[in-house]
């Protein structure tokens, strides 16, 4: 499979389809849509990139959860925040399991560097992870997800990809409603924590457009 899937318009592919003899030199052409992910847990294939996040985000309806506002700078702050809750089928997933877990294959670094982070972030906190879920004190003092709403919606994400989606009167009341679409960013659900699936650089960019719209930590998202 390839590592990753572009979107080009119509009349691009048509170009490109009448290319027989390779005549064009193309360095790099479409948007980015999915990128190859291979993590020994979940499923899918492909993960959804920022990049072609606002092309596809009209046509999801699963793996979205919808954070406070308060939630969602944290998650671009600390890029992973802990999640004292199991995601759904957790249990099969562990009864699969060794007690000890594997070592990650090696075309786990064709998935991005992001899930590569996540997988080795995993197998290290493994041992904070039990049926009942996490044991560890240590973790839950790490930032999380606390918020009741949050938690119930994120009982129908499973591992893997997903996406944090500001909630209406959040991204109506910013300014941040695109296409009549609230923004968004992708992640990554581990078995103990959320993970940005954003770089560094797009990360820090986000921080820096929202430094002025995003009120400190501890503010009611829903006042003026």
């Amino acid at each position: 499979k390839p590592k990753c899937l572009y979107l080009v318009s119509d009349s691009i592919r048509k170009i490109l389809d009448a290319d027989q003899n390779s005549r064009i030199k193309i360095t790099s052409v479409g948007v980015k849509i999915f990128e190859k992910q291979s993590s020994p847990n979940v499923k899918v294939a492909y993960r959804i990139s920022q990049e072609g996040l606002p092309a596809v985000l009209p046509l999801v309806s699963k793996q979205v959860f919808r954070p406070t506002l308060d939630e969602f700078r944290l998650l671009l702050e600390k890029r992973t925040l802990v999640i004292n809750d199991a995601p759904p089928g957790i249990e099969e997933v562990m009864d699969a399991e060794p007690s000890s877990p594997p070592p990650a294959p090696p075309a786990a670094a064709e998935g991005g560097e992001e899930v590569k982070k996540e997988e080795e972030e995993v197998k290290k906190e493994e041992g904070a992870v039990l049926t009942g879920y996490i044991k560890n004190p240590f973790m839950l003092e790490r930032p999380s997800l606390k918020d009741e709403e949050t938690m119930r919606q994120l009982k129908s994400v499973y591992m893997g990809c997903c996406i944090a989606m500001m909630r209406d009167e959040d991204a109506e009341r910013l300014g941040l409603v695109f296409d009549g679409v609230p923004f968004a960013i992708t992640c990554w659900r581990g078995k103990i924590s959320i993970n940005l699936l954003t770089t560094k650089n797009e990360t820090a960019q986000l921080l820096e457009k929202f430094q002025d719209l995003i009120p400190p930590e501890g503010t009611d998202s829903g006042k003026e």
